[in-house]
């Protein structure tokens, strides 16, 4: 379910929003957490979700290991790719 707060916020020079504390502690976002950014060109949203490391291959959540910043596998999908 969406909440909508009407909460408005600017964008620095950068682009950059702060997320109200209200938001962050709703969905436990902390300092440094990741989020993934993605667009509904449809309906004119940016949505932002908390960023869980997963195997970009099969989505497994376990036994994961980092190829480059932000990217992982899981070692059974290393296993299936050699």
């Amino acid at each position: 379910m969406v909440k909508l707060k009407g909460i408005i916020r600017k964008t620095d020079s950068l682009g950059r929003v702060v997320l109200p504390i209200e938001s962050r502690n709703i969905l436990g976002i902390e300092k440094d957490d990741d989020l993934e950014v993605s667009v509904d060109e449809k309906n004119g949203c940016i949505i932002l979700k908390k960023a869980f490391n997963k195997c970009i291959r099969c989505e497994s959540k376990e036994n994961l290991k980092e190829i480059k910043p932000g990217y992982y596998i899981c070692v059974d999908c290393i296993k299936k790719l050699n």
